[in-house]
């Protein structure tokens, strides 16, 4: 392992590339003549830290040394009051500061040094288990319970701040963002924008409303879902729509991103992602309990609640029911004029578009309210922003057409209507037409800028077909590639070496869930077929690079007989192959909220190198047979059954191989 610290700000002017970052200091600088450079360790927002050797006792330390391009009275004051925070919650879980002082290379702090690696960097080789992220998790509760009985809110706790020692110790990091309870700076500032990291702070935080200690454990709470599962709980593609899926939804729950996690691990999670603060854990203490105890939460309403009723609460916290979208990057490029912050009043159907000082650019009334159904998790990121030509624009997804049926939008960066028009067009499967599309997603794959290229996913209103477009500048459709069965999601993935995208749905021929992997640089195309009625008879476009076929269960077809379906409900890169998760749904709900199956595949998508059947699938099995709805016990024979997955060979679907 290497020796790592970092300290970061996503909102930096680095991070913008508006301007160039000062250089390095040089190996063998020595400050206040005792602290002799080796090299840098990382890069932050307003400081960089080294590793450093103190000639005084001969051990090495990390020196954080504030940037002298940033240096001001904010940045001061964050440095001295990160050293007066480690001073007052001294816990063998936070990383300690030595010593503080200035010098003519910039004021700086001497802390530990941690040999090891950031949970950010140990994610990139895959996901943790529930044990093992329980023990990561528990460490960084006790570092916060330290933290919030001293007085103290984090304010930025995320993976890349998490330590991983390499004798097993964890510790939390980057007090730079640290503050008293009460203090001004638990909102966001003009001056100072959102403080924290967009992916990772709590509803009340995104929208610069005051925070305490349940702010912190709701960071911790999405660290932890990244952590077990390898995504955010959010299905979003960008920060643009986890920022507008928090502050509006309930968070996909972990036992579907992965669906072999214990329960006592769901519940926990759970109740650190509920939306409003009050049904969280009240203090660090009772999550610290609770970890240790492996035990679920006795409230478990922060796991899953009414959406309507979640929003109805929504609307009263924030009066006018203004739901705020802050845009990183992107709203930040020089060249690209227009809102920095888009706005949705949902009751009234009005977007607006507003600049960093809080002036309303522009605004589009649609003719119809933007109810809860226009903010389902589960339908995708509804409103993007993206830049085209050197200029910002809006593309949403609002219930403007006919019979309430979703119609695509496009603004200019000054908030003039450019286009609307409903997804989908009419399409013959086995000499059937189809038409009646309902618009579901937008996605956005790329950089933030004008590379960027936007895929909507569409089904038909009786769940048979679906389409995925690339939109072109003007709204029509660059490509199509067409699914027989309902799609539910899209993700971007590495490939044989190229980008794909993903098409995660199910698939009625088969009565499976279907995943295709469709090249980006050929987009188009539609999932293959045996039977005639389910292949598309005026589809043009490649195949895709891979089609896979899950198979059904024994559980599936004991409580609802045909009128079921698995699909697949995320799909993640991991270390030796491709990790897929498979959740069991009716057509009106799910069989069980942890019923599911994890896959992991081999880099080429033909062999099943792994198979995990959850705690709560195996629960579904058993009750099933206590009441006579099937006739054996779950053993080796399921697993074989639910092993037939199958994939497309050009003329028929064909068993994939699986590993002994």
């Amino acid at each position: 392992m290497g020796t790592n610290i970092r300290s970061e700000q996503t909102a930096s002017v680095d991070a913008a590339g508006l301007e160039p970052p000062p250089p390095s200091l040089p190996a063998g600088a020595r400050l206040a003549g005792r602290y002799r450079i080796e090299r840098p360790l990382g890069r932050g927002g307003y400081a960089t830290v080294y590793r450093a050797v103190d000639e005084v006792s001969g051990g090495a330390v990390a020196l954080k040394v504030l940037r002298p391009d940033r240096v001001s009275a904010v940045a001061l004051r964050r440095l001295r009051r990160e050293g007066r925070a480690a001073e007052a919650a001294d816990h063998p879980a936070l990383v300690r500061v030595l010593d503080e002082g200035a010098s003519p290379e910039g004021p700086f702090l001497v802390m530990e040094l941690v040999d090891g690696e950031t949970l950010r960097e140990r994610l990139a080789r895959g996901p943790l288990g529930a044990d093992e992220a329980a023990r990561v998790g528990l460490a960084v509760a006790e570092g916060l319970q330290a933290l919030h009985e001293a007085g103290l809110v984090h304010r930025d706790v995320k993976p890349s701040n998490i330590l991983l020692a390499a004798d097993g110790r964890v510790r939390l990091g980057d007090l730079g963002l640290i503050t008293t309870l009460g203090d001004d700076e638990t909102r966001a500032t003009r001056a100072d924008g959102l403080i924290g990291t967009l992916e990772y702070v709590a509803p009340e935080q995104a929208l610069g409303q005051a925070v305490d200690g349940r702010s912190d454990l709701y960071s911790l709470g999405v660290s932890l879902f990244e952590t077990i599962s390898g995504e955010l709980p959010f299905t979003a593609a960008s920060s643009l729509g986890s920022v507008l899926a928090r502050v509006t939804e309930e968070p996909t729950p972990l036992s579907t991103a992965r669906p072999d996690t214990p329960g006592w691990m769901v519940g926990i999670v759970g109740k650190l992602l509920a939306r409003e603060p009050a049904h969280r854990y009240s203090t660090a203490a009772e999550l610290v309990a609770d970890l240790r105890q492996r035990k679920a939460p006795s409230d478990a309403r922060g796991t899953r609640r009414s959406r309507r009723g979640s929003n109805r609460t929504l609307v009263a916290m924030l009066g006018l029911a203004v739901l705020a979208i802050l845009v990183l990057g992107l709203a930040r490029l020089a060249t690209a004029p227009g809102a920095r912050l888009v706005a949705a009043d949902v009751q009234s159907g009005v977007l607006r578009g507003i600049d960093d000082g809080g002036n309303v650019l522009w605004s589009h009334r649609f003719p119809v309210p933007l109810d809860d159904e226009a903010y389902r998790p589960e339908r995708g990121t509804r409103i993007v922003v993206r830049g085209s030509g050197g200029s910002t624009e809006v593309w949403a997804l609002a219930a403007t057409g006919r019979d309430a049926r979703p119609v695509l939008h496009a603004f200019t960066a000054t908030g003039a209507s450019r286009l609307a028009r409903e997804p989908g067009r009419s399409v013959s499967f086995g000499g059937r037409r189809f038409e009646r599309f309902r618009g579901e997603s937008l996605l956005p794959v790329g950089d933030g800028q004008a590379g960027t290229r936007l895929f909507l996913a569409a089904n038909h209103e009786s769940w048979f077909p679906a389409v995925v477009e690339e939109l072109g500048p003007d709204g029509t459709p660059l490509g199509e590639f067409w699914s027989p069965g309902h799609v539910v999601g899209l993700e971007l993935l590495r490939f044989g070496g190229r980008d794909v995208l993903a098409v995660l749905a199910a698939n009625n021929e088969l009565r499976g869930a279907g995943l295709a992997l469709v090249d980006l640089r050929r987009f188009g195309g539609s999932m293959p077929a045996s039977a005639p009625a389910y292949r598309c008879d005026d589809c043009p476009g490649p195949e895709p690079l891979a089609a896979l076929v899950f198979p059904g269960s024994d559980v599936l077809r004991a409580a609802h007989s045909d009128r079921a379906s698995p699909v697949v409900a995320s799909v993640h890169e991991t270390e030796g192959g491709i990790a897929v998760n498979v959740r069991h749904v009716t057509y009106s709900g799910p069989v069980s909220t942890e019923a599911g199956i994890r896959y992991v595949l081999s880099p080429d998508a033909r062999r099943v190198l792994a198979l995990d059947a959850t705690d709560g699938y195996v629960e579904a099995h058993r009750r099933q047979r206590a009441e006579g709805l099937l006739d054996h016990d779950f053993g080796p024979d399921d697993l074989r059954q639910l092993a037939r997955v199958v994939s497309w060979d050009g003329a028929a679907y064909r068993e994939i191989a699986r590993e002994p």
